[in-house]
């Protein structure tokens, strides 16, 4: 399966201007969410903006050069509209998949990207798939801002609303403010993966009756009878900055250690101190020795840091573990087992 990434970054943002370039732990919002993208399975990671300056702070991790920004009309309405003009753009086919990622969702895990692409492909009638997650508290089932999700019985959607769907009629018997009972509801969560043939086909329709009333853009899907299948997140999906209040939290958020961190700012910490502690031997010795201990702290850190890459890479340590260890660690097994290698040459020729 192949399926491409969109993230559509607008600057002007109507609770918080220039909201894809606010910084979450030193660098701008979208770089977070290009990431996380890029940590998926997606065989291409694109940010689809109308401004100068987001295009000049996005750059793919795995490719530093790459220039991932296309640049989209102003006047597009919306992030949809945004990545329907990117596929054609690059003249992607109709069969092809493509994941609208939010640009504001610095904290999404990519195992999420992955099973919603994956979640399309294995439906070959389903031209949109989309995910939800229990909704977590009767508070958040009432508010109007938390989007609500029915299924059939095979997953596909049969309504999104802001309203408190399903209604459970026994658990309010004093009317609307009375109701207690929220199971089995679902919270939508806004992560989409697009056929691009109906993709096309939505974006080239007038707002529907439904979606200008709710003002939730894929109910015009809905009614123009296009089957979108929802799946349960395999993995708590991380929270949205939609206001001042969610920045910080996402910025506290950022600077709290996990322990796929602590992994990572461990190998860090062995190479660091291989290096000061091997530079202290030798001058202590009068030789540039490599005695095991320091080859057992290459080897440790090596381990430390492939175990973050496979496992921990929801998790950003940053540039300094992430790309110069892992070209340290390799050059320090070279020159370890070659300094090895040359001693045993060296006794054996002795």
């Amino acid at each position: 399966m192949s399926f491409h990434v969109v993230i559509p970054a607008r600057y002007a943002s109507t609770r918080l201007p220039g909201k894809p370039l606010l910084e979450i732990a030193g660098r701008p919002m979208i770089q977070h969410v290009v990431e996380r993208a890029c940590a998926s399975a997606a065989t291409q990671v694109l940010v689809a903006t109308d401004d100068d300056r987001i295009a000049a702070a996005v750059t793919d991790p795995r490719a530093p050069g790459l220039g991932i920004a296309v640049m989209t009309d102003p006047g597009l309405p919306s992030g949809t509209d945004r990545v329907a003009a990117v596929a054609a753009r690059r003249g992607w086919g109709d069969d092809a998949i493509v994941v609208n990622v939010q640009g504001d969702e610095p904290f999404l895990p990519p195992s999420l990207i992955d099973q919603v692409a994956r979640l399309l492909a294995r439906d070959a009638a389903a031209g949109i798939a989309t995910l939800a997650t229990p909704v977590e508290s009767l508070e958040r089932f009432m508010d109007p801002n938390v989007v609500k999700v029915v299924t059939s019985g095979d997953g596909a959607a049969l309504y999104f609303s802001r309203s408190p769907i399903p209604w459970t009629r026994d658990g309010a018997p004093s009317g609307l403010g009375s109701q207690r009972e929220f199971g089995d509801a679902l919270r939508h969560v806004g992560i989409y993966a697009y056929r691009v043939g109906v993709l096309r086909r939505i974006t080239s329709l007038a707002p529907s009756r439904l979606e200008l009333r709710e003002k939730l853009e894929q109910l015009r899907a809905l009614q123009a009878g296009v089957r979108i299948v929802v799946g349960t997140c395999i993995e708590t999906p991380g929270p949205g900055v939609d206001t001042e209040q969610d920045l910080e939290h996402a910025r506290a958020r950022a600077l709290t250690l996990t322990p796929w961190k602590l992994v990572g700012y461990a190998g860090v910490v062995l190479f660091a101190g291989r290096w000061f502690v091997q530079m202290a031997y030798s001058r202590a010795h009068g030789r540039p020795v490599v005695p095991t201990v320091f080859w057992l702290m290459s080897i440790c850190g090596s381990l430390l840091l492939l175990s973050y890459f496979i496992f921990g890479k929801n998790d950003s340590v940053g540039i300094l573990s992430n790309l110069f260890p892992t070209g340290v660690a390799g050059y320090n097994l070279y020159l370890d087992l070659t300094h090895k290698r040359g001693r045993r040459e060296s006794t054996t020729a002795d």
